[in-house]
């Protein structure tokens, strides 16, 4: 009731259609916590991811940072360890959002990843621009991601249409190729990426009681092996 701390739970439910067995599904619980910084400079917080599979568990700990430098600069980092049974053994996350008049929005940075289980490292360069029309928010981003000696390319399109005051939103996404910033699926991204990959999902995120969020979302991947 402060508004100073935030604390939440995900579970992410995922299968793969060609074997529904304990195997390949692909479940992972999340906990978080997040600290709202004085004169809205930003937040800061950390998250536990829990995977376990039939070869293991998998533990992932992340450090999160949003900070507001200015009106028109935020910047977003990302800090993420773990144990080498399902996520990357490390991931490093920048971006710099840059806003512009008209309701404009901009946004460059870089991903890194190592992978030693499957003796891989990846680094990819990402660009995004966002505009916002009336209640209704569009952003496009695209991806070049290198590893295994190879280039890869991914894009994502995310739309939210606001409600209620844009305390609650309705969310469609379409995109192409293995981002990685898809939390459900880059714990294998090097087995992914050179899979030609659609997807497209559905979400509805709402405010109650106060400030208690509840969001579902859902997304449907046709992905073409090699």
């Amino acid at each position: 009731r402060t508004l100073k701390n935030q604390i939440g739970f995900q579970f992410l439910w995922s299968m793969i259609d060609e074997d529904p067995t304990t195997r390949n599904r692909a479940n992972i619980a999340t906990i978080q916590y997040y600290r709202f910084l004085k004169n809205n400079k930003g937040q800061i917080g950390g998250r536990l991811n829990y995977a376990g599979r039939f070869n293991g568990t998998g533990i992932q700990v992340e450090a999160d940072a949003y900070i507001n430098h200015n009106k028109k600069y935020t910047s977003y980092i990302n800090v993420g360890v773990a144990n080498q049974v399902v996520f990357p053994e490390l991931k490093v996350v920048y971006s710099l959002y840059r806003y512009f008049p008209n309701r404009w929005e901009g946004e460059i940075g870089g991903r890194l990843w190592t992978f030693p289980n499957f003796n891989t490292n990846a680094i990819s360069l990402v660009g995004g621009v966002a505009r916002t029309y009336g209640d209704f928010w569009a952003n496009l981003r695209a991806f070049v991601i290198r590893a295994q000696e190879n280039t890869y390319f991914a894009g994502q399109f995310t739309g939210r249409q606001y409600l209620n005051e844009k305390s609650d939103f309705l969310m469609a996404t379409f995109g192409y190729g293995n981002s990685p910033d898809e939390f459900s699926r880059n714990q294998i991204l090097p087995l992914n990426l050179g899979s030609p990959t659609y997807n497209i999902g559905v979400g509805y995120q709402k405010v109650f009681v106060y400030r208690n969020t509840l969001g579902i979302y859902g997304t449907w991947y046709n992905q073409r092996k090699n």
